[in-house]
């Protein structure tokens, strides 16, 4: 199966999964969830499951990628068993060092693309926290100065300078000076 959790995919991936004779599960369409509160619940027309605990990854864009992950254990159930409890144990443990990670007052992540540096910036306007300090890193090969374009963009529309580092300028370090 090819689960997509957006409602919209790109011509590309259905394509693909056509290709393949995969079936195309679609957040949406095929699958859903819902947050509310301190917990979300996820459904598709085989099951459901209600009060989940929220991922240990936060923001909603990590909803959804939880509900992409539900939904393809969904889809492999019978090939591949994962009860009910093992998903409600497993969605609170998930860490990924340096995605939005918290020490402190101080906010780690590794947005290594404009898009992710485009959820990195709705996830920060939730932020309650005046004073938040964010150290943003990329490995060479990436998209920096797009990404750096995107970050100062979105942090002109809040009306902000982005904190240290003189309004969301970035300094591009070569591979030599890592």
């Amino acid at each position: 199966p090819v689960i997509y959790v957006d409602s919209a995919p790109t011509n590309a991936i259905a394509e693909v999964a056509e290709s393949v004779g995969a079936s195309l599960s679609l957040l949406g369409r095929d699958f859903s969830f819902r947050a509310v509160a301190d917990a979300w619940s996820w459904a598709d027309a085989e099951r459901s499951y209600k009060k989940l605990p929220l991922p240990g990854l936060s923001g909603e864009y990590q909803l959804r990628n939880a509900a992409g992950v539900i939904a393809l254990v969904s889809r492999l159930q019978e090939q591949l068993p994962v009860s009910e409890s093992a998903i409600r144990t497993a969605l609170p443990r998930l860490a990924l060092a340096g995605r939005f990670e918290r020490c402190g007052g101080t906010i780690l992540d590794v947005a290594h693309n404009v898009e992710a540096v485009e959820m990195l910036c709705e996830q920060l306007r939730t932020q309650q926290q005046h004073n938040l300090v964010l150290v943003l890193g990329m490995l060479g090969g990436k998209p920096v100065e797009k990404s750096r374009r995107g970050w100062v963009g979105r942090t002109a529309e809040r009306g902000r300078g982005g904190g240290r580092g003189g309004g969301g300028q970035c300094k591009k370090k070569n591979e030599s000076e890592m």
